[in-house]
């Protein structure tokens, strides 16, 4: 009874954090949305000149239209996800936060030259604030060819955040309005929002390998090579991990925006500094007559059909793509990014913008994208949309930055994306990004040194850069809307047609930190540290701790506390955990989280974000609620310890039953024995655990007497036997059966 009652009480604990993935924030108005026109190379659409008015732009929350597409016949679509960062001191550490997660760890990719440290992101005035710092920082670099790890120090300190494993996404449309860091004219900086596979895990190199940014789903004699780079390779006929046989998969890459700032007049091209890249990364690429970078290439060398671009936007010269080396020469291949830059202008510095980005996805064979049979689901039946084909459209303010078409892979079968993907926003410093190029070490350049505080660093520096610090990377809002009526596009990190939980399950460690001990942690209902009830959110409440570190802390008046247990967290050690920040939090009142009157349940430490709903967190495939475990409160916790106490308490009054009624049978067949005991006999010991020790010994000590005895019989369930050591009389008595 008591394990129905355990059940019970789990899933009445997730129950009540059932919500949804929209902000409750978010404006009525803004809801729905339409695609931005019909496919620009098919049909010629009306296109406005970029404007450079600050007046065009929003001073604080950008309330421009979704959309202002025209045509009656486009798809309307419906916001499925939302955060519009209206609360102010949300954090996102590892737990803390169900839609995102803050990145703790060094980035070795791409030359970086920035630590992403979790305290540079929060939010604030209404913004997500990703602030980008020049202060030192040293911590530890684990490299698995090394027998221990080592220090290290970087000069720049910076943020990203991201969804990875917790909000996913197949097609529909984003859209993210945010204000850049830094100034216009000024180079050094590298904002970046994009959406990755969830196969890969942003800066986690392991997860990466031969799985970003692949786009395959061919087994071809013609390109066996593929079988050995492709890490899911469409010729595996055996489903591991949940996979499907013969389905190639991988975690290609899409960049809503990369932002290179300065100020200057670039040949071969259309565009100027200060520009930002709207680019789709994929793999396989093109192995021969690839362009040279700074160059425009031939109309038959790059991909020049089913493309097209924007009035300010033109080809982007500077980067077709990269050779990626593997630990062998079978496992190194070559990626392509298409790849488009559009002009920036002092108010995309100064003042939020829209950036956007619609993803198609072309219909399967019997037109359904689901892979099913049928057009219902149990929401009832879904009209499907006219017959379209992958594609992919940028967009700044409502206009087109760059258009791609599935066709326009048919050269390298490579597709566009089917993967659910997440997003990731952050801002980089790399040596590759808008610094001297290159860098002047024949004029006596250290061009490993890159603090821009040391003049003598500074030949290898943009200009100024120390100018731009401390920059804000300002995101007023993120919106993700899909057509109800198209099967096609849908949530969930782990979807029947492209699962990826029990392969992420079994390489864990790629996706994890060294030191770890799972990739995600469960998401923290209360606990943050609290004076009154208004530091704890719409729903929440400061409560006196009930953790018994926290009552010893207080017993003891301080001697022994969180700090001297844990180590407090601080901003020079770096390598503390969030189960350390955890404990540290609750040494003092605490936030208890609750539910609004509307039924919204509020998760966090400081209970300020929406808990999701379980069905939206969660798809067909994915049977793991590892990463969304739900919180037992301390009165949860002292019901479930009656329970168990209770059990225990009836098995015991049981076990004593036992011993008292086979006492009384003995009586009751020897009466001599209980006026005159056996001379061996001694006095035996209490408690539960002598007990059950004793009882232990006289069952074996029962079956070796049984066992000299001889046969007898055993038909009425006890045995008579002859007992010659503790009675001398020989009287026959009871016995368990032997065993």
């Amino acid at each position: 009874m008591w394990l129905v009652v355990w059940i019970a009480t789990l899933m009445a604990c997730e129950a009540t954090g059932a919500s949804s993935w929209i902000d409750p924030d978010t404006p009525l108005d803004k809801r729905r949305t339409a695609a931005l026109g019909s496919n620009p190379i098919d049909t010629k659409r009306r296109q406005r000149p970029p404007s450079t008015d600050p007046s065009a732009a929003s001073t604080r929350r950008t309330d421009a239209p979704s959309s202002t597409a025209d045509a009656e016949d486009e798809d309307e679509y419906e916001l499925v996800f939302s955060d519009e960062f209206n609360v102010d001191g949300r954090v996102f550490h590892d737990g803390f936060d169900p839609k995102w997660t803050v990145m703790h760890k060094d980035d070795y990719t791409n030359y970086a030259l920035q630590y992403y440290n979790g305290d540079m992101v929060r939010t604030s005035n209404g913004f997500l604030n990703i602030s980008t710092v020049v202060e030192d920082i040293d911590y530890l670099v684990h490299d698995p060819q090394l027998p221990k790890p080592y220090r290290q120090r970087k000069h720049y300190q910076s943020g990203m955040v991201q969804g990875w494993d917790k909000f996913c996404f197949t097609g529909g449309v984003i859209e993210i309005a945010a204000q850049l860091p830094g100034e216009w004219h000024t180079a050094g900086l590298w904002p970046a929002m994009w959406l990755m596979g969830n196969l890969a895990r942003a800066t986690y190199v392991a997860s990466s390998n031969n799985v970003w940014p692949w786009s395959y789903d061919v087994c071809s004699p013609e390109h066996l090579p593929y079988q050995t780079q492709q890490l899911v390779s469409a010729c595996n006929r055996v489903q591991h991990f949940g996979m499907h046989a013969h389905q190639g998969r991988g975690a290609p890459e899409i960049d809503i925006l990369e932002a290179m700032a300065g100020n200057e007049t670039l040949a071969h091209t259309s565009v100027h500094r200060p520009y930002f890249s709207a680019s789709y990364q994929v793999a396989p690429g093109k192995e021969t007559y690839r362009p040279a970078t700074g160059w425009r290439p031939d109309a038959s060398q790059w991909y020049g059909h089913d493309v097209a671009y924007g009035p300010d936007a033109d080809l982007n010269i500077f980067f077709y793509g990269q050779f990626l080396r593997g630990e062998t020469a079978s496992t190194s291949y070559v990626t392509d990014a298409l790849s488009a830059n559009r002009n920036l202008y002092a108010t995309h510095y100064e003042r939020t913008h829209v950036y956007r980005l619609e993803w198609q996805l072309a219909d399967d064979d019997d037109g359904d994208g689901d892979g099913a049979d049928s057009d219902s689901d149990s929401d009832g039946p879904r009209r499907r949309p006219r017959r379209r084909e992958d594609s992919l459209s940028w967009y700044v303010d409502d206009e087109l930055v760059y258009h791609v078409s599935g066709a326009a892979l048919n050269e390298t079968q490579a597709t566009l994306p089917h993967e659910p993907m997440y997003l990731i926003l952050n801002t980089a410093i790399s040596a590759t990004w808008g610094f001297p190029t290159p860098c002047p070490a024949d004029q006596g350049c250290p061009c490993n040194c890159y603090d821009c505080r040391d003049p003598a660093c500074a030949c290898a520096l943009p200009p100024n850069m120390c100018s731009l610090f401390p920059a804000a990377f300002l995101v007023d809002y993120v919106r993700v809307y899909q057509n109800p009526r198209d099967a096609r596009q849908h949530l969930g990190c782990s979807p029947p047609r492209h699962p990826t939980r029990r392969y992420i399950d079994a390489k864990r460690g790629a996706y994890q930190h060294a030191g770890d001990s799972q990739p995600l942690l469960p998401i923290q209902r209360g606990g943050g540290a609290c004076d009154s009830d208004a530091d704890c959110g719409m729903a929440g409440r400061c409560v006196a701790p009930t953790d018994w570190a926290t009552r010893w802390r207080r017993l003891t008046g301080g001697a022994f506390d969180a700090a001297w247990l844990f180590g407090a967290p601080t901003s020079s050690n770096p390598q503390a955990t969030v189960n350390q920040q955890r404990r540290w939090a609750r040494a003092e009142r605490q936030c208890a989280c609750g539910s609004t009157a509307a039924g919204v349940a509020f998760t966090g430490p400081f209970c300020q974000v929406p808990q999701p709903a379980a069905a939206a967190r969660h798809d067909a495939d994915d049977d793991s609620g590892a990463v969304y475990a739900p919180s037992l409160t301390p009165a949860l916790w002292l019901l479930l310890a009656l329970l168990f106490a209770s059990s225990a308490g009836v098995v015991l009054f049981k076990h004593r039953h036992d011993r008292r009624a086979k006492a009384a049978v003995q009586r009751a067949l020897h009466p001599s024995r209980a006026s005159h005991p056996p001379h061996s006999a001694e006095p035996r010991p209490s408690g539960v655990l002598t007990t059950a020790m004793q009882r232990v010994t006289d069952w074996v000590a029962h079956g070796r007497r049984g066992h000299s005895a001889g046969s007898g019989s055993s038909a009425g369930g006890y045995q008579r036997v002859a007992d010659h050591d503790d009675d001398e009389r020989g009287a026959p008595r009871l016995e368990l059966p032997r065993r």
